[in-house]
């Protein structure tokens, strides 16, 4: 025999089930990442809890996302990182939900976080024995005071590998995503001089982000 459903445990899982989904799909705003399954799902598990939880998960979810400041620099790049293989070499993305600056200043300086990047950057297992990614990277979404919704793109070469992707990736998209080199860095895996200061955080108008590529 099975036991009795439990109403307050069929709430908690239903509860569950709507943040995940509404993390991944941006409270299923979000048309590429949204299936026809998801809204089914919500639906589904709404009829379990009480009348207008949702807006109050997702008003915690985005709150949760958002708190950084309990975590590690290696605990924020790891919470959304993807790694892949292209061309014979690895690269690797953080996403993460605040500005540059933030992370810098969290780590107490340009020093801390280029060597945080770099370390997490080298120590991705690769399999077979192998670690490092060649090209590193970090975005940044997040909104501004003013609620203007911004992104920034952090590069860093960190093989003769990434050296050319980056280069390419320059060629490619530099202008249309307004891209900056840092002043005195190199493509050479040196460690290039962090400016986080307002006319590098203002990228162009139309985009709204600002795209840093080290040098």
């Amino acid at each position: 025999m099975f036991p009795a459903r439990n109403q307050a445990w069929d709430e908690e899982l239903a509860c569950l089930g709507i943040a995940a989904i509404l993390i991944d799909t941006d409270d299923l705003k979000n048309e590429d990442k949204t299936v026809q399954m998801d809204f089914e799902a919500v639906e589904f598990w709404e009829g379990m809890v009480t009348h207008g939880i949702r807006e109050e998960l997702v008003k915690e979810v985005r709150e949760g996302k958002g708190d950084l400041d309990g975590l590690s620099l290696e605990e924020v790049l790891r919470k959304d990182f993807k790694q892949w293989s292209e061309g014979g070499m690895v690269l690797g993305l953080a996403a993460v939900v605040k500005p540059l600056g933030y992370l810098v200043e969290k780590v107490g300086g340009d020093e801390e976080f280029l060597g945080g990047v770099k370390k997490w950057a080298e120590e991705r297992d690769l399999g077979g024995g192998k670690k490092g990614v060649g090209l590193m990277g970090v975005m940044t979404t997040f909104s501004d005071e003013e609620g203007v919704f911004k992104r920034e793109l952090f590069l860093w070469a960190l093989s003769e590998g990434g050296e050319k992707a980056g280069r390419r990736f320059e060629e490619e998209a530099g202008e249309k995503l307004g891209l900056k080199a840092y002043e005195g860095g190199k493509w050479d895996g040196d460690d290039p001089t962090l400016d986080t200061s307002e006319p590098r955080l203002s990228g162009p108008e139309k985009h709204h982000k600002t795209t840093y590529l080290a040098f």
